[in-house]
């Protein structure tokens, strides 16, 4: 369930916007329609590798907090919300690098502006390997966003019921600052600009957390933007939006 892992309150309202969005940002994020793009989009390179950008931990409550080790057979996928299952599973099937075979099952939460789908890779890739992968399908217009995922052996739901035999984490487009002062956002603004990162806006009932965003545009994923943001040491915390999907 998405926010399953933030502290108690963090949920935030989707509001209207803090600062205006780059024009080239709401294009690439505006355009939905199943029918504009080719699939074969998709870069088919099976030998491209990229930087390794994963790290093991994010910040939670203030503090380094480790996730999980890196999976080396599944990655998340964000699509835009017109886009459904057929084309997803259109998307897996004729992409080299992700395991046709593999089920395709849609994620969704009230608020929340995308879909997520898990993939699995042909095979079991390093980290360099991944992030090639990952770098690849984020290109194609369909994918909004591309992520690593975590193994654990921990598949309960928030009740304690179980929700598949295996298990991953990973990780929404979205991410949540906490302000120092909920009535002064200047230092917020000015680094959402320099980030390229779009502010959502505060939680209703505790405007000190406002929800920020990372797209195509931003200088690094969420998981990024949460260290970015919690260390330049000008707001109290960050949290990354964390959520456990069953993929067995």
């Amino acid at each position: 369930m998405r926010f399953a892992l933030l502290s108690v309150g963090i949920l935030v309202a989707l509001v209207a916007s803090c600062i205006e969005v780059e024009d080239e940002a709401a294009a690439m994020l505006s355009a939905c329609d199943p029918n504009k793009f080719d699939i074969d989009q998709v870069l088919d390179s099976l030998d491209a590798t990229g930087p390794c950008t994963f790290d093991d931990f994010r910040y939670h409550s203030g503090l380094p907090d480790t996730i999980g080790d890196l999976s080396d057979r599944y990655i998340l996928l964000g699509v835009d919300s017109c886009y459904t299952e057929v084309d997803v599973r259109e998307l897996f099937e004729r992409s080299p690098q992700l395991d046709p075979d593999f089920r395709v099952i849609m994620y969704g939460a009230p608020g929340y502006a995308y879909k997520e789908a898990v993939a699995r890779l042909r095979e079991a890739r390093s980290c360099v390997s991944i992030a090639g992968v990952l770098s690849q399908l984020s290109r194609h217009p369909m994918v909004v966003y591309a992520h690593y995922t975590m193994r654990t052996d921990n598949c309960p739901n928030d009740i304690g019921n179980p929700i598949g035999k295996a298990c991953v984490y990973s990780y929404s487009s979205a991410f949540f600052v906490k302000v120092k002062d909920a009535e002064r956002l200047e230092d917020l603004q000015a680094l959402a600009v320099e980030t390229k990162t779009e502010v959502i806006g505060p939680n209703q009932f505790m405007p000190v957390w406002v929800q920020m965003r990372a797209t195509k545009l931003s200088n690094g994923d969420a998981a990024a933007m949460v260290k970015r943001f919690y260390e330049s040491e000008l707001f109290a915390n960050s949290e990354l939006d964390v959520t456990k999907y069953p993929v067995e």
